[in-house]
């Protein structure tokens, strides 16, 4: 009864309806960590009073940063760029100071991202934006799409669902994001990377 009373709580609160968003910030924090693990060290744009203020809405100012001894990686939310083919809109861009993306990611939160939808994302963004790794992941598992990774050997594409906290697919896409980001040079001499061998975990469940 208590656990029942809290849910219904939770679903009046204004975190519900915005639980994509949520999931979008969710994934930009993992992110974070995993750059900060490479020995990456942080900031934060638009901090005041302690409180991190991450804007919603197409923009091309950064929200982060990590500084390396090869260089600095900065990451913007909501990324907007005009093409002759309409705007690109990824949730997630990493890129390299000076440089093109290391990283194009675009989170979904719905059933309704049929493959052949998210199919369309993945390759106008891999064509027009032309990041080392380009991926459009989902957080519900989609039979569909489970999790498919192609790559060449200067690029790297993921089609994926079930991309969730604690699931394998989510490891999965974060040790492929360390990879990249290790392959441009971005990692602190001495800092250990991920063992794959993490990504066999058995299946978390969520509601």
């Amino acid at each position: 009864e208590r656990i029942s009373r809290g849910f219904q709580d939770f679903l009046r609160t204004e975190f519900w309806p915005a639980r994509w968003r949520i999931y979008e910030l969710w994934l930009l924090v993992r992110l974070l960590e995993i750059l900060k693990g490479a020995g990456g060290r942080l900031q934060l744009f638009g901090v005041d009073r302690g409180i991190w203020h991450v804007r919603y809405g197409p923009a091309e100012e950064r929200v982060a940063g990590l500084s390396f001894s090869a260089g600095d990686v900065f990451f913007l939310y909501q990324f907007w760029r005009d093409s002759e083919e309409g705007a690109d809109i990824p949730d997630l861009v990493a890129i390299a100071r000076g440089g093109r993306p290391i990283a194009v990611i675009d989170p979904k939160h719905g059933r309704t991202h049929s493959r052949s939808r998210v199919q369309k994302v993945l390759t106008r963004y891999a064509t027009q934006l032309d990041a080392d790794l380009t991926a459009v992941i989902n957080y519900f598992p989609m039979p569909s799409y489970p999790f498919e990774h192609v790559r060449t050997p200067m690029r790297s594409w993921i089609l994926a669902s079930d991309v969730a906290p604690g699931t394998n697919a989510s490891r999965r896409l974060e040790l492929l994001f360390e990879e990249a980001v290790r392959g441009r040079g971005f990692h602190e001499t001495g800092e250990p990377r991920a063992s794959a061998a993490a990504v066999i975990q058995p299946p978390a469940t969520r509601g």
